[in-house]
């Protein structure tokens, strides 16, 4: 849900023979994470249509101290956009529409509503402005607003180029995609996601969430404070229909790929489509090298939570990883799967002994940083002895000292580097930098 850049897993084998899973070694890792108090998961892999490893670590609400496990639901963030998507296609195969079908039969008062089409809905490249990249956004999604009402900040928000211009990741797509089945089918979003997908693959553990419960084992999400986990305040979930309103388990999300790439729910013609790549974007699905090989998949971020979902199909091996409190980078623990699985060795530089540390005054680098060529701000402030960040529209997040002036954030491999005197702040993501200017 959260605007994520999406991750490339990257070995330096070229030839991978497949292997099994080492069980015991792949404890090893997790068990170092929960002993570090770097993060909560649940984790899964499955090879030919079966669970072969399964790991749960963490708590479902640490106030309350309930621990998590194989059966523990997490919000699944943008995977949603790939159970979406699937609806969609089941839809063009049953006829209801095709993907060259206008958005203006639904809905014509949207901007360039008779020029966008389900396609470009699919994958980005509507033009349609990102609603959760507005700057207001953490100021009303909490409470949340009507269907109406958001409907009316798609259509004020406008649009940042033509349709087909090129693809730019927008969560404003994916809600509307919701609608769009709610209208052809006359049915609520969570229904017929339902009948055409969760009752086909006896799918019990995943659902469109309305409000957490831990009691039915749902869990919360949490950040990191110091040494203390601050559960992360609830999203109203109605307003992120379509796009990152999914609970599940991650043994559930493994069905659902294998189901997906295995032509249990749609077609071979229409999970092809799916697949195709244009300027990296699929249909609700998008593509990561691993080694020679390339996988299949997604990643979501809503609230606290991150996860994330990859296909192999010359393998049938899946994995996912729903996280709930994140202190050690996704992309990591997939590689570290991947690694096992073909027996290549990698080290998780994050799970090495860190310094600790911190700079005698951090209140020098607080402000508001911004570039033309960034398109979100992002505020450095302290809270208690913890220097944090928020980008716009995006949860804060705590960083973590290295060395002189420079921060880190394992969880989303980013990194920070000021300089107080020129009130500048370097800012680095997956190889992409960018120089800010304190505002």
């Amino acid at each position: 849900m959260k605007k994520i850049i999406f991750i490339f897993l990257i070995s330096s084998f070229c030839l991978l023979t497949a292997q099994e899973i080492n069980t015991k070694k792949l404890d090893s890792i997790f068990d170092r994470v929960a002993e570090l108090d770097k993060g909560m998961a649940s984790v899964s892999v499955f090879k030919d249509g079966k669970e072969v490893y399964q790991k749960s670590y963490g708590f479902v609400d640490v106030n309350n101290q309930i621990k998590s496990n194989a059966t523990t639901k997490y919000k699944i963030g943008s995977i949603s956009k790939t159970y979406t998507s699937v609806l969609i296609l089941k839809a063009v195969e049953e006829g209801k529409l095709s993907l060259n079908t206008k958005l203006e039969k639904y809905y014509p008062e949207l901007p360039n509503a008779d020029k966008i089409t389900i396609k470009q809905l699919l994958n980005h490249s509507s033009g349609l402005f990102n609603y959760t990249s507005k700057d207001d956004f953490m100021s009303w999604i909490l409470d949340g607003v009507t269907k109406k009402e958001l409907l009316t900040k798609f259509k004020e928000n406008g649009t940042v180029f033509e349709p087909g211009e090129k693809n730019e990741y927008s969560n404003t797509n994916y809600v509307l995609l919701a609608y769009i089945l709610e209208k052809i089918y006359d049915k609520p979003f969570k229904e017929v996601l339902y009948s055409k997908v969760l009752a086909k693959l006896k799918l019990k553990n995943t659902y469109h969430e309305v409000e957490t419960k831990p009691e039915d084992n749902e869990a919360f999400s949490f950040t990191k404070e110091g040494k203390k986990w601050i559960k992360a305040p609830g999203w109203k979930m109605e307003n992120a229909i379509g796009a990152g309103s999914l609970v599940a388990t991650a043994t559930d999300v493994n069905i659902f790929m294998d189901g997906l790439f295995t032509n249990n729910i749609i077609n071979q013609a229409s999970l092809e489509e799916m697949k195709t790549m244009t300027n990296d974007f699929g249909l609700g699905l998008f593509s990561y090298p691993y080694g020679n090989k390339w996988l299949y998949g997604h990643t979501g971020g809503i609230e606290a939570f991150t996860s994330m979902t990859g296909y192999l199909p010359e393998e049938n091996l899946s994995f996912t990883i729903c996280s709930n409190a994140v202190g050690v980078d996704n992309k990591d623990l997939a590689i570290a799967i991947l690694a096992n699985y073909f027996n290549d060795n990698y080290i998780i530089s994050s799970l090495e002994p860190e310094t600790n540390y911190l700079p005698e005054n951090i209140t020098q680098y607080e402000g508001l940083y911004s570039t033309e060529s960034f398109p979100l701000k992002i505020k450095i402030f302290v809270k208690g002895d913890v220097l944090m960040a928020q980008a716009t529209g995006q949860g804060a997040f705590p960083l973590t000292p290295v060395e002189l002036h420079k921060f880190k954030f394992d969880a989303a491999g980013i990194k920070f580097i000021f300089n107080p005197n020129e009130k500048m702040l370097s800012f680095t993501q997956m190889g992409n930098s960018f120089d800010m200017k304190k505002e």
